[in-house]
This record gives C-alpha cells, structure tokens and sequence, in this order.
C-alpha cells in the first residue's frame, strides 16, 4: 500500500515541477507575465486546477489566490478533474443564438453527464465556456483544445462516436 502512495507523491512532485518550469520560461520569455497560460498549462498538467495547486500558483507568481480564481472563473479553467477527452461549448451570445445550449444539452443526454461531470469510464467531461472570438464559425464546441465548428445537434453523435473509437 505504501508503495501506490509513494508513486503517487512522486507524480504529484513531478506535475508541481513541470508547471514551475513552465512557470519560469512564461517569466523568463515575456516582459508582461501572462497568468492565463500558466493556468491552462496547470490545467493541461493536472486535469483542472484545484485549489492547492491555485495557492502554488498564487505564491509562484506573486499574485493574490482571488487573483487566479478571477482568471480561471472569467476564462472557464476547471478546478475539477476531466475525462480523457474534455468536451467544451461555447455560450458566447453568437453560440447560443446558433443552438448551443441544444448542442449542450445533446452532449449531456449522449453521455448521460451533466456539465462538469465525467462519464463513469473517466473518458468523456463536459463543461462550458465564455466566448472564444469565433464568432464566424459559431457553434464551436471544443474537444482537447481541437475546434468543431458550425456544429448541429446531429453532429454530436458522430462526435462522440469518433472520440470512443
């Protein structure tokens, strides 16, 4: 038993080292620090953004822990883990205009998640996000940072489809 906690610290270790990197190249390549890549990068190494590794964050770049709550709140970073494949809509006011929160909630009966949940095999989580300035090509939904425009409700099965094969 020992050991599976062992390896576990280790990864934990690992994951606080890879974001500090991360940390010090964003300082050491920008005059302005940009806060919102070392979140997503956190995001990325993590599977969200808990509340831990917020006040790591907070104290590495010398900013407030309501600071980095503001910016994962106002850009949707996660404090929660996610599934392999993370599922985001778009709710800017073009996307919603366009169909989605019918695409959402498609998303939701195929998976049978609600947002911000996972699916019982850890492969699929489902969240929303603010507006991502495509307006053109709305609705967008987003899989791993991959863009899906002009989606339909009819799409999202053969998404899913694509994504469990």
């Amino acid at each position: 038993m020992g050991d599976k906690k062992d390896n576990k610290d280790k990864s934990i270790k690992k994951n606080y080292k890879k974001l500090d990197n991360y940390i010090k190249y964003i300082k050491e390549e920008n005059e302005k620090l940009e806060e919102l890549f070392v979140m997503q990068k956190a995001d990325e190494i993590f599977g969200g953004v808990p509340k831990d590794v917020q006040k790591h964050i907070a104290k590495k770049l010398d900013i407030s822990k309501e600071r980095v709550r503001g910016v994962m709140k106002y850009n949707c970073i996660n404090e929660d883990s996610r599934g392999k494949y993370h599922i985001s809509v778009c709710m800017g006011t073009t996307c919603i205009s366009k169909g989605a929160k019918e695409i959402l909630e498609e998303f939701e009966k195929e998976l049978n998640i609600k947002k911000g949940e996972i699916t019982g095999d850890e492969m699929f989580s489902l969240s929303t996000t603010g507006c991502i300035k495509y307006c053109v090509m709305a609705p967008i939904v987003s899989i791993n940072g991959k863009l899906f425009n002009q989606v339909k409700k009819e799409d999202v099965k053969d998404i899913i489809k694509n994504y469990k094969n």
